[in-house]
């Protein structure tokens, strides 16, 4: 092991690998192609060739006569390198180390498996570096702040994946493997372009935030209503004009963030959101409160100030826990 860890540190082989998979990532990169499944391949099928040399190197130097493995001074030189070498044929350690230092991420590719924080916020990112794919371990993932107009289909993989944040970027929408990060309970997506949410994101069956404030929405997606176990949900600042008449299928909501829309009504069978205890409403265009309002038991504050209504609802005063107005 000692000839492996060796070759695998030849700074030739190591420089002409990091230039191959630039050459992939640069001309994937010229057709706005950085993310796709494509140069994914491309470059793991890179990796999996030079892994492989790596590894016939090592055992022709073995098998040597003259191998410097033999020697003490050799044994002892290897054992302080042989993390070096990459022990999945599916990742390269090196690779990892170079994105890691152009994207300044903390991330030590010695310990891929302790990895459960990634935080990409704030680097200019303009796609997702394919070398990141093999992260998948990772709990909490930070993209915020960057000009990322899509998340790639890899998503999927991060199984393990319990936050997202997403805010301040340019994204439309989600790719439908969004629904394999099955441990996923909270999604940030404040300040982006999103227009719409893809049907599979109602089988997180864990789900229990989602914020999209200050996005494009005309309506809240019907899919997130299959999320049973949502808590809050907020649509604050975005293009809605209505609300879906099964919002009271969402039994555990406590939070709904709905002001600075243009909507006219609140659905009635918002009655069956018992949990329900805060609403934000401001600045829309309703009109009038549902007589079944006054069913909401838990609500404690509702703001409903620069709306089109011309006095409070008697359904009001039926909300024995109401603290504002």
């Amino acid at each position: 092991m000692g000839a492996a860890a060796s070759v695998c540190d030849s700074s030739s082989d190591k420089e002409e690998f990091i230039q191959q998979c630039a050459k992939i990532y640069e001309a994937a990169k010229i057709n706005h192609l950085e993310s796709s499944p494509e140069t994914l391949v491309l470059i793991k099928d890179l990796i999996q060739k030079f892994n492989t040399e790596q590894i016939s190197k090592s055992q022709r130097a073995e098998s040597s006569p003259n191998s410097p493995s033999s020697s003490p001074n050799s044994n002892s030189n290897s054992n302080s390198n042989s993390k070096s070498c990459p022990s999945n044929p599916n990742m390269s350690v090196q690779s990892l180390e170079e994105s890691s230092e152009e994207h300044d991420l903390d991330i030590d590719p010695e310990d891929l498996e302790a990895t459960e924080e990634i935080d990409l916020s704030e680097k200019s990112l303009t796609a997702l570096p394919p070398c990141l794919a093999a992260l998948t371990s990772c709990t909490e993932l930070a993209l915020e702040k960057n000009s990322l107009t899509s998340i790639p289909v890899w998503i999927g993989d991060f199984t393990a994946l319990v936050e997202l944040y997403l805010r301040e970027n340019q994204i439309s929408n989600l790719p439908d493997t969004i629904s394999n990060c099955a441990e996923l309970e909270a999604i940030y997506c404040e300040t982006n372009k999103f227009v719409g949410l893809p049907e599979s994101i109602g089988e997180l069956s864990n789900l229990k935030g989602l914020t999209f404030q200050h996005n494009l929405f005309t309506t809240i997606p019907c899919a997130i209503l299959n999320c049973s176990l949502l808590e809050e949900i907020y649509f604050d600042h975005n293009k809605l004009i209505s609300l879906p008449d099964e919002l009271g299928l969402l039994k555990n909501l406590q939070e709904l963030g709905i002001r600075n829309n243009q909507i006219i009504d609140i659905p009635s069978s918002i009655s069956a959101c018992k949990a329900l205890h805060t609403i934000h409403a401001e600045s829309n265009l309703i009109e009038n409160l549902p007589k079944s309002f006054g069913k909401l038991s838990a609500l404690r504050r509702v703001y409903l100030t620069n709306n089109k209504m011309t006095k409070l609802h008697a359904c009001l005063g039926k909300c024995s826990k109401l603290e504002g107005e």
